[in-house]
């Protein structure tokens, strides 16, 4: 339905208990009507991700606004708004002729308004190679340009900004997601907006937490001192020389044996080395493939008790993250891990949509710092070490890129891969680890570790709200906190209450039945809390039966590692 004149585009109905809490909202004006009308859907996209609101403006009318966005706008529309104290958003129209650059690189400036993760970098877009070049003035800052050409300007004013862009926004269609114009590869359409909105609302804007960052290998198991291309002790020790963390996606099936030295390993290096699960058999696509009734429910229990008599006999402690086989993953096995007690799963977004071809996403999937699904599993995104070819865009997404829009999205930064990425050395793990540590202080950790910090806050006066994007954080509360609130995402406005327990140290448990939006919980300046949501119908792995015994899965399994374990002999004998 197309909005009226004069109405603003918010998300549909947010709850009463967010709006009772106060929640703030920036308006942003939209000119002109035609436009505004045009993208709905994305605007109402983004008012779902950003604390905003879009209405239909009047181009010299700056009463009420926050912000401006101008199709078709000129420089002197633009400045003139800026001057006035509204930040400004301005698609340059020109009868110019446009150029078109071959190459696929964009260049970023040093823009002092440019975010930090962009500033100096080359990266790869090819969604935009026509465009009408911009022609800086005195006191244009150029944000990013290509071939020479540039593309976006940012113009700082006495009161506030403007934004000049060379290219228009993507229109998003029903069947169509942000991630897809916020990607390697595609990313510069939307990038400039996605910067433009968070700049708007940055004085109302959550606190993010610290980058983090955790290297993935799928498969390793601890049998022996290594495991293909990865010798365990070279990999602590070039971990401790490159500072950065990986984590090892064990298969559950593999937990029959423990290299004591191996184990012994690990547990003296838990700031560099860890482990997580990767499946349960790992056959072809597990996660997907229903099974006899009941299987796919006693396949991830029989995995938890696996992983647990692992623990046992080695030791270690095993993150209750399910790294899934081939990247393959239902929804209604999301569901299974939430209520077994997984506290989240790795996927990236385009799997999330390849093997649920009949599940409606949110078009916002996969650009928060998480997703939940099957009722309220967080689900990671990750960056493959080694891009994969996108056949839509026909070429090998550059992987700095993902790397910097995660860090970007406030998104943990999983590099993930197998053994044979190793095949020539560490050196790829060196170089990709400089990158992500290049971005700032990065706090490198296992998956625990990564989901126990996955929240947001914001401090009003006495009070900390407390935003969490997992079913179990960690809160250390500031000195002049004494109330907290705790909002949980993934509960729907209109939704059922769930249990959330507060675990203080020597004050017991608190346990309170809420809905979306907690109430006022007192608490102690510089405790330490710890936030837990247990869903209603929660299930214990103990007692679910195992699937029936097939030979098959272990003699697969153990040919793979067979051939694993031999390819660097041949590598080495040729």
């Amino acid at each position: 339905m197309s909005p009226s004149r004069g109405q603003s585009l918010t998300p549909a109905a947010p709850g009463d208990e967010v709006v009772k809490e106060g929640m703030v909202r920036k308006r942003i004006g939209v000119v002109p009507f035609v436009e505004y009308e045009a993208y709905q859907g994305l605007f109402l996209a983004l008012s779902s991700l950003f604390p905003v609101e879009f209405c239909e403006s009047e181009r010299d009318s700056y009463a009420g606004l926050d912000a401006l966005i101008l199709f078709d706008g000129s420089r002197d529309s633009g400045t003139q708004a800026a001057a006035a104290g509204v930040r400004c958003y301005v698609v340059l129209n020109t009868d110019e002729k446009p150029v078109h650059c071959g190459a696929a690189t964009v260049d970023f400036g040093r823009a002092a308004n440019l975010h930090a993760y962009f500033q100096d970098q080359t990266l790869v877009d090819e969604d935009v190679k026509e465009f009408v070049p911009l022609s800086p003035l005195s006191g244009d800052e150029i944000v990013a340009s290509r071939e020479g050409h540039v593309l976006w300007i940012y113009r700082p004013e006495a009161k506030s900004g403007v934004d000049f862009l060379a290219m228009g926004l993507p229109k998003l269609t029903d069947d169509q997601y942000l991630c897809e114009y916020l990607q390697p590869g595609r990313f510069l359409r939307l990038l400039p907006l996605f910067h433009f909105l968070r700049d708007v609302t940055k004085d109302i804007a959550w606190t993010f937490p610290p980058l983090r960052a955790c290297f993935m290998f799928d498969d390793p198991n601890l049998h022996s001192s290594s495991y293909g291309y990865i010798n365990y002790r070279d990999l602590v020790q070039h971990a401790t020389n490159h500072n950065y963390h990986v984590s090892l996606a064990t298969v559950p099936i593999d937990a029959w044996r423990v290299h004591s030295k191996t184990a012994c390993l690990v547990r003296q290096n838990p700031s560099r080395i860890s482990l997580l699960i990767h499946g349960n058999n790992h056959t072809y696509k597990e996660m997907v493939f229903p099974g006899p009734n009941g299987y796919q429910l006693g396949l991830l229990a029989q995995a938890l008790r696996r992983i647990e008599r692992f623990e046992k006999n080695s030791g270690l402690e095993v993150s209750r993250v399910m790294s899934a086989p081939h990247s393959a993953c239902t929804e209604e096995m999301m569901h299974f891990m939430l209520l077994l007690g997984y506290e989240a799963a790795c996927l990236p977004w385009d799997s999330l949509f390849r093997f649920n071809p009949h599940h409606r996403w949110s078009p916002t999937t996969g650009l928060d710092m998480v997703d939940f699904q099957g009722g309220g599993l967080p689900i990671i995104q990750r960056v493959r070490l080694r891009p994969d070819w996108n056949p839509q865009l026909r070429l090998y997404p550059d992987r700095t890129t993902g790397i910097i829009l995660s860090g970007f999205l406030s998104q943990p930064i999983i590099p993930i891969g197998h053994h044979q990425d190793a095949a020539g050395g560490m050196e790829l793990l060196a170089q990709v680890a400089d990158t992500i540590n290049r971005l700032g202080n990065v706090m490198w950790t296992d998956m625990k570790g990564i989901m126990r910090s996955n929240y947001m806050t914001k401090q009003e006066g006495k009070l900390l709200r407390i935003k969490m994007y997992s079913r179990r954080i960690i809160v250390q509360v500031p000195e002049d906190i004494d109330e907290m609130l705790v909002e949980r995402p993934w509960i729907a406005e209109d939704g059922e209450t769930e249990m959330l327990v507060c675990k203080r140290t020597g004050t017991g448990l608190l346990k309170l039945a809420a809905r979306r939006v907690s109430t006022v919980i007192p608490v102690q300046p510089l405790e330490t809390i710890e936030l837990t949501t247990v869903p209603n119908t929660a299930l214990r792995y103990s007692e679910m039966p195992s699937p029936p015994f097939r030979l098959w899965p272990l003699a697969r399994r153990l040919m793979t590692e067979g051939r694993d374990r031999v390819l660097p002999l041949i590598f080495r004998h040729k």
